[in-house]
């Protein structure tokens, strides 16, 4: 046992019990597994916490998930480590289908506009052209210093689509904020209120109370730019706007130090696949273009309802 005192069940023993005999029923084998990799490494932790009181220097807390569950583990509720670990999966859970949902809108939108694919293309030669020559000269430099070439110089990996790669492609950056900005829902991020907040309007919001933010307010606001209503995929290209920053004016992630911590990797893997399918693919078509406006504007986790004709570069 972790943790103690626990006053109420936690979040992970209620949604095991709903999940039992459901679909979801599977995740609990993956949470042993976790609790099974994850006790040596905890222990691991705790004894190097201690080992630093006892030396009266101040630990070194990892900066990760699983860390901040650990400290706060009976403000969560949790009982023991497969609570912990079974928050994780949750997490886990959620962001695989979310990832998924959003990668099949891009390629979609990739199929909506296909005059964008070139230019994405484009780019991304670019880019790694520029990449080829800045290795090609370091090789160079260490021939000329008759010292050995490294393996992570190797001419062979100079067009890797790498993540440092990736994010030098900007326009594929705006592209995928720009989907996000638009197909975000119009009412979301719920919020309760801890106590009375006074907002500077005037407003009063009741402890107690729920608070739904108007999505398409901030996102289609003057802010943005113009024709707001539009899909404009270099809207945001040469600004301070990358995806992954969460703003007033970017709520797809939240805001301020509730910001979804896992948008890096998400915007990084979108970035990803949309890359990946401009480097294989010359184009991308919706079968059914008469329904192509309402697959863009389609809700998280409903079905498309039409396909896509992929026309590979080969």
């Amino acid at each position: 046992m972790l943790g103690n005192g626990v006053r109420w069940a936690s979040t992970w023993r209620n949604f095991k019990t709903r999940a039992r005999y459901s679909v979801l029923n599977p995740l609990q084998v993956h949470v042993r597994t976790l609790v099974e990799v994850a006790t040596p490494v905890i222990l691991e932790r705790r004894r190097l916490e201690a080992e630093a009181a006892d030396s009266g220097v101040e630990y070194k807390r990892p900066d990760d998930v699983m860390q901040r569950l650990l400290d706060n583990f009976d403000k969560y509720g949790f009982i023991d480590l497969e609570d912990v670990c079974g928050h994780i999966m949750i997490l886990v859970l959620v962001s695989v289908h979310t990832t998924s949902d959003t990668s099949t809108n891009l390629l979609y939108y990739l199929g909506a506009f296909p005059q964008h694919m070139q230019k994405l293309y484009e780019e991304q030669c670019e880019v790694l052209d520029l990449i080829q020559q800045e290795r090609e000269l370091q090789r160079q430099e260490l021939c000329q210093r008759g010292e050995p070439i490294p393996d992570d110089l190797d001419p062979s990996r100079d067009r890797d689509l790498s993540a440092a790669a990736i994010k030098k492609m900007v326009h594929m950056d705006s592209f995928v904020r720009e989907i996000f900005r638009l197909r975000t829902e119009r009412l979301s991020l719920v919020h309760q209120a801890r106590k009375n907040i006074s907002l500077s309007s005037g407003t009063i919001i009741t402890k107690g109370s729920n608070v739904i933010i108007n999505m398409q307010s901030a996102h289609l606001g003057p802010e943005q730019g113009e024709d707001t209503t539009e899909f404009r995929p270099w809207r945001f290209v040469g600004k301070s706007k990358a995806a992954t920053k969460a703003s007033a004016d970017f709520l797809s992630f939240g805001m301020g130090k509730h910001a979804c911590p896992g948008r890096f990797l998400a915007i990084q893997e979108l970035k990803t696949i949309g890359v990946m399918m401009v480097s294989k693919y010359s184009k991308i078509e919706i079968q059914d273009p008469s329904k192509a406006k309402k697959v863009l504007r389609s809700r998280i986790g409903e079905p498309s309802i039409t396909g896509l004709i992929f026309t590979s570069r080969e």
